[in-house]
This record gives structure tokens, sequence and C-alpha cells, in this order.
């Protein structure tokens, strides 16, 4: 039989662990900052927005720690009590989840050139937000971690199952397409090697707690040990976001210095198509090079007369011909 007040460890646990998580991503924000003055609008509303709800939720997360552990100390009652966890564990992190996937998914349709994976992904996201939604419902109508409702049950089942195959087909596709534009060029092998690890990892981890969770939903209950991965899941996937925006991060003297340092991942991470099209203008320069002059390394180690011989091979095909080559 367990313990009374078997439930105080994980919640505890969980939350030391997601407002540490939170000064992790407030560093991940100030480079993101100081790195990436010239993203697109859109992009940095939605990182400056997904910071200030996870703000909001880690001050909510702290608020009922303290309302737990301090006001409602050795009260069995106040230890069982909802709160506010129906909303900052089940419906936020079916939300921020959404969020991350539904960036992935816009991704990967650039990359695929194709609505199918888009969609596809979008429709798992989208059934794992309404499983997150359902499940937050039932516990706030209920009241209490001991007492259970269908609604509640169904909803967590399907929020997790459905956010652990979403991240993995993510993960997946991902993978896939990043491996075919990996063999357009050596110059953007390395770049898209380090890419997709970042993408495996980040799949491997979020799936890997969503299936932890929902076993010991089933086997531990009493204990109430997966409360302490609901409390976290949110913030791995806000942080692995920021990760994989701050992968194109190089040391800089100037904010707004114009260097060639991040082109070469930004054509994943901005979401712009247009970078797309500037990666497979590059790429297609670097076949160009390699087919004219010996290979001596990246195109801005080359003396300036390669540089012109390159230039003058590229001029003389049109802009579909270079698109089409790189993508060949």
């Amino acid at each position: 039989m367990a313990s009374p007040n078997a439930p105080a460890g994980p919640l505890l646990l969980g939350y030391i662990i997601s407002l540490a998580l939170h000064g992790v991503l407030t560093v991940q924000l100030y480079l993101y900052y100081a790195a990436f003055p010239r993203d697109s609008m859109v992009i940095k509303l939605l990182v400056y927005a997904v910071y200030l709800g996870e703000t909001a939720r880690s001050i909510v997360m702290a608020y009922d720690a303290y309302d737990i552990f301090a006001v409602g100390f050795t009260n069995r009652e106040s230890l069982y009590a909802v709160h506010h966890i129906w909303f900052t564990c089940c419906v936020s992190n079916a939300i921020l989840a959404f969020v991350v996937q539904i960036l992935y998914a816009y991704r990967i349709k650039i990359l695929s050139t194709s609505y199918t994976c888009g969609i596809s992904i979008a429709f798992l996201s989208f059934v794992q937000l309404v499983g997150g939604v359902t499940a937050g419902v039932g516990a706030k109508l209920v009241g209490n971690f001991e007492a259970h409702t269908t609604y509640e049950f169904v909803g967590y089942v399907v929020n997790k199952a459905g956010a652990a195959l979403c991240d993995i087909l993510i993960a997946i596709l991902m993978t896939y397409y990043l491996l075919r534009m990996r063999k357009n060029s050596r110059m953007a092998e390395d770049i898209i090697t380090r890419i997709i690890r970042l993408v495996v990892e980040a799949g491997t981890m979020t799936s890997l707690f969503a299936v932890v969770d929902l076993v010991l939903y089933f086997t531990d209950a009493e204990n109430g040990s997966s409360w302490a991965l609901r409390l976290i899941v949110g913030k791995l996937y806000t942080n692995s976001m920021m990760v994989i925006f701050n992968n194109r991060f190089s040391i800089r003297t100037n904010r707004y210095d114009n260097s060639e340092a991040t082109w070469k991942s930004s054509f994943l991470l901005s979401g712009d198509e247009a970078v797309v099209q500037q990666l497979d203008t590059r790429i297609s320069f670097s076949h160009v090079y390699e087919s004219s002059v010996r290979p001596r390394g990246p195109v801005d180690a080359l003396d300036g007369q390669a540089i012109a011989h390159g230039l003058s091979r590229m001029s003389s095909l049109s802009t579909d011909e270079v698109v089409l080559k790189s993508r060949i």
C-alpha cells in the first residue's frame, strides 16, 4: 500500500527540475536574441511568445508548490488536490508540444516539397492536443488526484500516445530528408549531420518521456510517480526548440554582423523558404566549383581567381537550373 504522502516526492522533484529548466530556457533566449537579430518576424514572435507563456506557467508552478508544501504542509487534502496542475501539466504541455511539432511539420513540408508528410504530423499533433486538453478538463472537474474520470483516462492515453508517435515520426522524416540533402554537397555535410543528431536526440527524449509517463500512469498510479515527468516535459519541448534554433550560433564581434557564419544551417531553423533557396544556390555553387577546380575546402577559403572562375561557370546557369542541380 502506498504511503499517504507518496505523491509529495514526485511533485517536489518535478517542480524543482521544471523551474531549473526555465533558467536554462532564459539563457537560450538571450543567446537567440544576441545572435539572430535578422530572423523573420514570425520566428521571433514565436520564440518570445513561447518564452512568455513558459514564464507565466513557471510562476503558476511556483505558486502551486508554495501552496502544497508550505501553506498545506502536512495537509493530505492539499497534497492530493489538483490546484492548477490540470493546466500546467495537461493543457499547457499539450499546447507546447503542438507548437513545436507544427514547427517541425512546416520544416518537413519545405524539405520534402510535399504536403503529405507535414499534414500527417500536424494531424497527430492535433490529436495529442485534443487528448491533453480533455485530460486537463477531466482532472479539473474531479478536483482530486485519487479520483479519475473516463474523460481524463482516455484523454491522457491519447495525449501521450499521440505525442510519442508524432515525435518519432518527426525524427524519422527529418533524418530521411536531411540525409537525402546531405548527398548534394560535402560542404554542408557536417552541418546537416549535426542537425540530424539534434533532431534525433530531441525526438527520442520527448517520445521516451511520453512512453515512460504512460507506463508509470498504469503501473505506479498510487505513488504518483508520473507527475514528476508531466511537470518537466513541457520544458523539454521548449528547450529542444531553442537548442535547434541556437544550433546556428557562432561567436561574433557584432550582433549585426553579416558574415557567412550562419547560412549553413539557417535553411532549416529560420522556417523561411527563401533561405532554402539560398542554401540550394550555395550548394549548387559548390558543385560547379568542384567540377572546375581542385577541392581545397570551403569556398570562403579559396583564392580570388578560383572564386571568379567558379562564378563565371555558375553565371551561365539559369536560376531554375541552379536549384535543380542542388536537388538531384
